[in-house]
């Protein structure tokens, strides 16, 4: 069976030095989000795809590890083409198979596992977390401007809490991006995606 859930610990890569390329049928494309149970990469030009295609490739990672993958075609847009895969995505490749691959991913939060992000006027949820940025959810009453400083508590599941100071780079829909001043430990981030990995599979 096939899942289309859009929850699941994602790994981006803003950085296309670091991405990852799937492989088929001869082609090589670059992938710019991988999760436990889909992908989502860059169609070469004159390359073609249908909704519903079936698609047995191999994703490789910059590290080397290769892993064949299989699935369905659920999504195509003008960036790319969306997989939602057959079969889960090993954990290990989630968590991350090398120094370079830490170094680049955002983890984006499932809303049960957000975080609290204290403001002086308002707790808020953060929606996505990487050592040198953040995404919180946006309170409709309030007005936000770039090149606004901003300064906060990151208060996570497990208790434990973390000063960030930033500047607001853009309001993404009802997401507030934040470029901050000093970056949140790669050991932290790391450690929240495997505890969001742990607590998804403990909900299944």
């Amino acid at each position: 069976m096939f899942s289309n859930r859009r929850d699941h610990p994602r790994v981006q890569y803003p950085d296309t030095r670091q991405s990852p390329t799937l492989t088929l049928l001869h082609a090589s494309y670059q992938v710019l989000d991988v999760s436990e149970w889909g992908l989502y990469f860059t169609p070469q030009a004159g390359a073609s795809f249908a909704l519903n295609q079936t698609v047995n490739a191999y994703l490789t990672f910059t590290g080397g590890l290769t892993v064949h993958v299989e699935g369905v075609v659920i999504r195509i847009d003008q960036q790319g083409v969306a997989l939602a895969l057959s079969t889960p995505l090993p954990p290990h490749i989630i968590n991350g198979t090398g120094a370079e691959q830490r170094a680049y991913f955002r983890l984006k939060y499932p809303p049960a596992l957000r975080p609290a992000l204290h403001l002086s006027w308002k707790s808020l949820d953060v929606c996505e977390i990487s050592e040198y940025g953040l995404r919180f959810r946006a309170d409709g009453n309030a007005t936000y401007h770039a090149g606004e400083p901003i300064r906060a508590v990151i208060e996570f599941k497990d208790h434990e809490s973390l000063t960030v100071t930033g500047t607001i780079l853009r309001l993404d829909h009802d997401e507030v991006v934040v470029r901050l001043d000093y970056g949140i430990p790669a050991n932290r981030v790391m450690s929240e995606q495997r505890h969001v990995i742990r607590q998804y599979r403990e909900g299944q």
